[in-house]
Protein backbone atom coordinates (compact mmCIF):
# COMPACT_ATOMS: atom_id res chain seq x y z
CA UNK A 1 0.00 0.00 0.00
CA UNK A 2 1.45 3.60 -0.80
CA UNK A 3 1.54 6.31 1.80
CA UNK A 4 -1.22 8.35 0.61
CA UNK A 5 -3.94 5.40 0.83
CA UNK A 6 -2.72 4.69 4.43
CA UNK A 7 -3.08 9.16 5.45
CA UNK A 8 -6.42 8.76 3.40
CA UNK A 9 -7.08 5.71 5.60
CA UNK A 10 -5.85 7.61 8.93
CA UNK A 11 -8.46 10.38 7.56
CA UNK A 12 -11.22 8.20 7.36
CA UNK A 13 -10.34 6.62 10.81
CA UNK A 14 -10.33 10.20 12.42
CA UNK A 15 -13.38 11.62 10.56
CA UNK A 16 -15.55 8.42 11.90
CA UNK A 17 -14.56 8.25 15.16
CA UNK A 18 -17.69 9.16 17.79
CA UNK A 19 -16.15 12.02 19.34
CA UNK A 20 -15.54 13.56 15.99
CA UNK A 21 -19.27 12.98 15.01
CA UNK A 22 -19.94 14.45 18.04
CA UNK A 23 -18.20 18.11 17.86
CA UNK A 24 -19.27 18.24 14.52
CA UNK A 25 -22.68 17.58 16.07
CA UNK A 26 -22.17 20.28 18.34
CA UNK A 27 -20.64 22.60 15.91
CA UNK A 28 -24.04 21.97 13.98
CA UNK A 29 -25.98 22.94 16.86
CA UNK A 30 -24.38 26.28 17.39
CA UNK A 31 -24.25 26.82 14.01
CA UNK A 32 -28.00 26.77 13.84
CA UNK A 33 -28.48 28.84 16.28
CA UNK A 34 -26.84 32.11 15.32
CA UNK A 35 -28.18 31.19 11.83
CA UNK A 36 -31.74 31.22 12.69
CA UNK A 37 -30.93 33.93 15.18
CA UNK A 38 -32.91 32.82 17.89
CA UNK A 39 -32.72 29.23 19.94
CA UNK A 40 -36.39 28.29 20.08
CA UNK A 41 -35.71 26.84 16.53
CA UNK A 42 -32.91 24.60 17.27
CA UNK A 43 -34.56 21.41 18.81
CA UNK A 44 -36.72 21.69 16.05
CA UNK A 45 -33.49 21.68 13.55
CA UNK A 46 -32.20 18.91 15.99
CA UNK A 47 -34.97 16.44 15.42
CA UNK A 48 -34.67 17.13 11.84
CA UNK A 49 -31.13 15.99 11.71
CA UNK A 50 -31.82 12.74 13.73
CA UNK A 51 -34.57 11.90 11.81
CA UNK A 52 -33.10 12.54 8.52
CA UNK A 53 -29.82 10.47 9.90
CA UNK A 54 -31.92 7.43 11.44
CA UNK A 55 -33.40 7.58 8.14
CA UNK A 56 -29.81 7.38 6.09
CA UNK A 57 -28.42 5.03 8.78
CA UNK A 58 -31.25 2.67 8.00
CA UNK A 59 -30.51 2.62 3.72
CA UNK A 60 -26.73 2.83 4.30
CA UNK A 61 -25.64 1.24 7.37
CA UNK A 62 -23.21 3.50 8.33
CA UNK A 63 -22.79 6.09 10.78
CA UNK A 64 -21.02 8.64 10.08
CA UNK A 65 -22.18 9.21 6.89
CA UNK A 66 -25.48 9.42 7.80
CA UNK A 67 -24.79 11.98 10.25
CA UNK A 68 -22.59 14.29 7.88
CA UNK A 69 -25.03 13.91 5.31
CA UNK A 70 -27.85 15.05 7.53
CA UNK A 71 -25.98 18.10 8.61
CA UNK A 72 -25.24 18.66 5.51
CA UNK A 73 -29.02 18.51 4.11
CA UNK A 74 -30.04 20.75 7.12
CA UNK A 75 -27.27 23.57 6.10
CA UNK A 76 -28.17 23.42 2.65
CA UNK A 77 -31.91 23.97 3.54
CA UNK A 78 -31.03 26.66 6.24
CA UNK A 79 -28.55 28.49 3.62
CA UNK A 80 -30.96 28.60 1.35
CA UNK A 81 -33.88 30.09 3.43
CA UNK A 82 -31.22 33.07 4.63
CA UNK A 83 -30.35 33.96 1.08
CA UNK A 84 -34.49 33.63 0.45
CA UNK A 85 -35.26 35.93 3.76
CA UNK A 86 -32.25 38.95 2.23
CA UNK A 87 -33.38 38.35 -0.87
CA UNK A 88 -36.89 39.34 0.38
CA UNK A 89 -35.87 41.93 1.85
CA UNK A 90 -37.04 40.49 5.57
CA UNK A 91 -34.45 42.27 7.73
CA UNK A 92 -36.48 44.98 9.43
CA UNK A 93 -37.11 44.42 13.53
CA UNK A 94 -37.74 47.75 14.39
CA UNK A 95 -40.79 49.04 15.16
CA UNK A 96 -40.09 52.95 14.20
CA UNK A 97 -41.04 54.49 11.14
CA UNK A 98 -37.75 56.38 10.41
CA UNK A 99 -35.60 52.73 10.74
CA UNK A 100 -37.84 51.06 8.20
CA UNK A 101 -36.60 50.98 4.38
CA UNK A 102 -39.88 49.51 2.38
CA UNK A 103 -39.64 46.25 3.75
CA UNK A 104 -43.00 44.26 3.52
CA UNK A 105 -42.57 43.08 7.28
CA UNK A 106 -41.72 46.86 8.10
CA UNK A 107 -44.72 47.76 5.97
CA UNK A 108 -46.67 46.16 8.31
CA UNK A 109 -44.95 46.66 11.93
CA UNK A 110 -44.13 50.72 11.21
CA UNK A 111 -47.47 51.85 9.53
CA UNK A 112 -48.58 55.35 11.03
CA UNK A 113 -51.01 55.01 13.66
CA UNK A 114 -53.96 55.99 13.11
CA UNK A 115 -56.23 58.69 15.20
CA UNK A 116 -59.59 58.86 16.05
Amino acid sequence: MGKSVVQLQGLGRVLCHPLTLAVVSLAGVFAAGRAEHEWLSVPFSLALVAALAGLLFLASGRLAFSVYLAWMGIAFVTVVSAIKFRLKDFRCTSTTRSSCRGTRKCIVSCSAPTSI
